[in-house]
């Protein structure tokens, strides 16, 4: 249907450090990114949602081509889709997901140096409620098992810097997936602006590079997404833990070993 979806490539167009080669090429990258946000690993869902942003752009624009909206394209995006409901239904596994790897990221971002931050403190910590906001009782809990902790930051660690960076500004990109209502207009927003979306990315190199110096040797091979040349970091908050969250912290017990 179409190539494989380079991420690299996609920054760098969304930023300006490539020039887009056809009409709504930074329409179809923007919807396309979003969806990665969601499926990083599943390339067959990233290649139906570049077709289904495509089309998007042509129907929205009143008709102007671009070259992946083409009826083999179209044909196979309708007979032949990877996913059981549109892209735009984020499912709640979706957002499970995201956020147990916010709260993992953010934890490494923040978790003091000298109290040893390593994943397991962070599922420990998250699982005992310590991403939770304690000025919002009644929203939704952070908190997840272990298990799912383990399952979202193995596959999807990739997006963490990404992800992060979505709940810090904080940014629509998440949502903009190709077949929500009225995403093609807020993308022509975002798109007029192209400083946020330079901010945007430049928070999320700043949170990678933070999370390599951070995490454990075994997780750094996650952090898979090459940042184009010429994009520099942006700087962000990252508050220190309160009482609160160290007292989370300090009721870890790293597991016994049994010989």
């Amino acid at each position: 249907m179409t190539a494989n979806i380079n991420i690299t490539d996609l920054i760098a167009l969304l930023t300006g450090l490539r020039k887009e080669v056809f009409a709504f090429e930074r329409h179809i990258a923007l919807m396309t990114f979003a969806t990665w946000l969601h499926y990083p690993t599943d390339q067959d869902v990233l290649r139906h949602a570049r077709v289904v942003a495509a089309a998007a752009c042509f129907i929205h624009s009143g008709g102007k081509r671009n070259p992946l909206a083409t009826i083999e394209n179209l044909s196979v995006a309708l007979l032949a889709s990877p996913l059981r409901s549109p892209v735009g239904d984020i499912s709640t596994s979706s957002l499970t997901r995201s956020t147990a790897v916010i709260g993992v990221a953010d934890f490494f971002l923040r978790c003091p140096a000298d109290k040893k931050p390593s994943l397991n403190k962070a599922l420990f910590f998250i699982n005992k409620g310590g991403a939770d906001d304690p000025d919002d009782p009644d929203g939704e809990k952070a908190a997840r098992s272990i298990a799912t902790l383990k399952v979202a930051w193995k596959g999807c660690a990739s997006t963490a810097p990404f992800l992060w960076a979505c709940a810090a500004i904080p940014d629509e990109i998440y949502s903009m997936l190709p077949d929500e209502s009225g995403a093609f207009k807020r993308i022509e927003k975002i798109l007029r602006n192209p400083k946020r979306l330079i901010q945007y990315f430049g928070v999320s190199k700043f949170v990678q590079e933070c999370l390599l110096s951070r995490v454990d040797p075994a997780s750094r091979p996650r952090f898979n997404v090459k940042f184009p040349k010429g994009l520099l970091s942006v700087e962000s908050d990252l508050s220190p833990f309160d009482d609160r969250e160290l007292e989370i912290l300090a009721r870890y017990r790293a597991p016994k070993v049994n010989f």
